[in-house]
């Protein structure tokens, strides 16, 4: 429409300016015929004043209206989601995502981002009102069957779902639970440990009436329901229950095993605690690495988790290298390398060594990082056999 008005303006400024424009040359030649025009030239000239004054005037109008229209276009939802039989999620172009609520036939939540669904069986669900990783977000609860705000997204900087009725919350950087009417079960007595964030298996969940817990120094414990400490906060990282009822626990780089009450399994001295399946948990130790049955039983013994082969370059006459292949491999446990006879399958010493080479045929060059263990040194394969 503006583009109509602007090219009706030039058509009427052309055919206007072009007659007075003409009558003022005339008027300069006849001086008295400009006398009589003088009357027919005011016209003219104040008809064009006016219609640039009404194409002005035109303009701030048309441009108010489009404005005005612009936005009702980006109010208007431009997408539902459906959360459930009650509810849907309407988004929009220029402003936040909102919740509706068909039993009320109102929005319940005026701002919302995400919602946190855990399991598709749960009632109960975690939302937020701006974006999830900002600091200044906030948490709320849902539930998605009634359409009802339990929790709106107010105070809560973090939130866990509900485990055994109770969910986990923090305000202030202090842990506490809440109930599934939003009321405080367990107070905010614990603290909520920051460097945990990145932990994708971490959560202050119950599970058989137990959870992990913080401290103020990001040690880890465990917790009853009562809020009361089971197992002090002393180790480096606890992880939630796996799908065997297991909780592996972290201390100054080793690692054990412990149920769900914090009962210990494995004592916190292993390189390595793998739970494959509820009978079969794979240890390292030592540079040693077996598996084992639930009563402790032993099922597999010398387990790596790859191999190389130890090769020795030779010099030849021409000045070239010949790559002579040994029986014996490198095998690796965890971070860690030993010796294999690759024909025998016998382990000549554990895996202790950051790194190994073979540079005779039974003389090998191993580094390590141990501080009694000098960085680089020659042992023989009987030198070897002797660290069995």
């Amino acid at each position: 429409m503006w583009k109509r008005i602007k090219k009706f303006w030039y058509f009427t400024l052309g055919v206007i300016t072009l007659p007075i424009t003409t009558l003022v040359a005339l008027g300069k030649l006849f001086a008295s015929w400009y006398k009589n025009s003088k009357r027919l030239v005011r016209i003219l000239l104040l008809s064009l004043v006016g219609a640039f004054v009404a194409l002005i005037a035109t303009a701030f109008i048309v441009d108010y209206i489009d404005d005005i229209q612009r936005q009702r276009r980006l109010e208007q939802s431009h997408g539902t989601h459906y959360i459930s039989q009650v509810l849907e999620q309407h988004t929009f172009y220029n402003k936040p995502s909102k919740m509706y609520n068909h039993k009320t036939q109102s929005y319940v939540i005026d701002t919302l981002d995400h919602i946190f669904q855990y399991q598709l069986s749960d009632t109960i669900v975690i939302y937020t009102d701006i974006r999830r990783h900002d600091y200044n977000s906030k948490r709320g609860f849902l539930n998605i069957k009634s359409g009802e705000v339990i929790v709106p997204a107010r105070d809560y900087r973090k939130a866990w779902h509900f485990s055994e009725g109770l969910a986990a919350v923090v305000k202030e950087n202090k842990v506490g639970f809440i109930n599934t009417q939003g009321e405080v079960v367990i107070p905010f007595i614990f603290d909520y440990a920051e460097s945990t964030e990145y932990l994708w298996d971490f959560g202050y969940m119950f599970y058989n009436g137990y959870s992990i817990m913080t401290d103020s120094s990001c040690k880890f414990g465990i917790i009853n329901k009562a809020g009361q400490w089971v197992v002090e906060p002393q180790y480096d990282r606890i992880t939630g229950i796996d799908e065997y009822g297991f909780r592996k626990v972290e201390l100054d780089g080793k690692y054990g095993l412990m149920k769900s009450d914090g009962t210990l399994v494995y004592n916190v001295d292993y390189d390595e605690v793998t739970v494959y399946d509820g009978d079969n948990i794979v240890l390292a130790k030592n540079g040693r690495k077996w598996k084992e049955n639930s009563r402790g039983q032993v099922t597999a013994k010398n387990l790596f988790d790859s191999t190389s082969p130890l090769i020795i370059y030779a010099l030849n006459a021409d000045g070239d290298y010949d790559t002579i292949l040994t029986p014996y491999v490198a095998y690796q446990v965890c971070d860690r390398y030993g010796v294999m006879d690759s024909q025998t399958g016998e382990i000549l010493c554990p895996a202790l060594f950051t790194d190994i080479e073979i540079v005779g045929k039974e003389l090998f060059e191993v580094s390590s990082d141990e501080a009694d263990i000098p960085y680089s040194l020659y042992l023989t394969s009987n030198d070897l056999r002797k660290m069995r």
